[in-house]
């Protein structure tokens, strides 16, 4: 692979462009290559070389496949891997603040019955020998742990090189501050209670199991976003990938907002005579369909080809005990509420 084909790997990675953008520049780039005359006994340009890659496949898969060698694109050396593990109690009554940056590796955060915290941090490094690939490893991330706190930050990209995954098991008895950022891996958050989740990557997805936040915001491209028995406000933003989310039984007023493009959006909404529901639902190539009882249209554009504008609110809304307002955008993908309590 030439080293403007890697260029256009390393913007997918970073998110400067989508799927699409770089399928159609490493096309035009193959094609460029097999324009010149053939030698005898090869039988494939270079654009035979990208048709039938599959990009969606690889830019959420992008992380394994660094981290088993990327030798079908051409990278040299040997794969390492190398693992820290810290261990340690917090003192404090929370919130307790997690800070973890990475590039190609996934991070996981998830509550556990001990009184304890285990950071596991996992690094993947290529190199011509061990010894040296060590050597890069022990200045790849940094890990400062506090009576209050875990932050682990990777300081070198590596790109292609190199890679940090992190797994963090905390109490589930309290209360953190989520701040989870990585690229070419997945994000995820399980049985936890928090006051704020902030997680981003690229070329991945990310799933939140079991999250009780009033204020969670996640945003992914080229990934599904998918939440199940979350409760709280949720903001669930991607590109190239759909949104799922199967809430817990809902207490108060909650919001969704979430947006995607070339994906769908379906909400498994809790149902009952207490719930009430404020819907504003648009795509501009897909069905709107809502399955949660009877509603009143302030609006029902409902194109046979195209886009679709719906918004619409359970009746006697205001006085309802739980209230839903949900705000979904997608483009070329079908959005669906139904209901169904986890």
């Amino acid at each position: 692979m030439s080293q403007e084909q890697l260029a256009v790997l390393k913007m997918l990675e970073e998110g400067k462009i989508g799927v699409d953008e770089a399928e159609r520049l490493l096309k035009a780039m193959g094609e460029e290559s097999g324009t010149g005359q053939r030698s005898k006994g090869h039988s494939h340009s270079g654009a035979d070389a990208v048709q039938g890659f599959d990009f969606s496949s690889f830019a959420e898969n992008l992380s394994e496949m660094i981290s088993s060698g990327l030798k079908g694109f051409g990278i040299g050396g040997n794969s390492y891997r190398f693992e820290e593990e810290f261990t340690g109690e917090f003192d404090t009554e929370g919130p307790v603040k997690i800070f973890l940056r990475s590039t190609n590796g996934k991070i996981a955060v998830k509550g556990w019955n001990q009184p304890g915290y285990k950071l596991v941090v996992k690094k993947t490094v290529r190199g011509d020998n061990e010894e040296e690939a060590k050597a890069y490893a022990d200045e790849l991330a940094e890990v400062t742990t506090g009576s209050d706190s875990i932050t682990v930050e990777q300081r070198k990209s590596g790109w292609l090189s190199a890679g940090v995954r992190i797994e963090a098991y905390v109490p589930s008895s309290l209360r953190y501050n989520l701040d989870l950022n990585t690229s070419n891996g997945r994000i995820g958050v399980a049985d936890l209670d928090c006051d704020i989740v902030r997680g981003h990557t690229s070329n991945g997805r990310v799933v939140l199991d079991n999250v009780e936040s009033p204020d969670i915001q996640v945003r992914t491209t080229n990934g599904t976003i998918v939440s199940s028995g979350a409760r709280g406000n949720l903001e669930a933003k991607t590109t190239n990938g759909s949104i799922k989310v199967k809430p817990a039984e809902a207490s108060g007023e909650i919001n969704y907002n979430l947006r995607t493009s070339n994906g769908s959006i379906k909400v498994d909404a809790p149902t009952g005579p207490e719930y009430g529901y404020y819907v504003d639902a648009s795509t501009s190539m897909g069905k709107v369909s809502l399955d949660i009882g009877e509603m009143v249209y302030e609006k029902e554009d409902r194109a046979k080809v195209g886009r679709s504008h719906v918004i619409a609110r359970t009746a006697d809304f205001a006085n309802k005990e739980n209230k839903i307002n949900m705000t979904m955008k997608t483009s070329n993908g079908s959005i669906k509420v139904r209901p169904g309590i986890l």
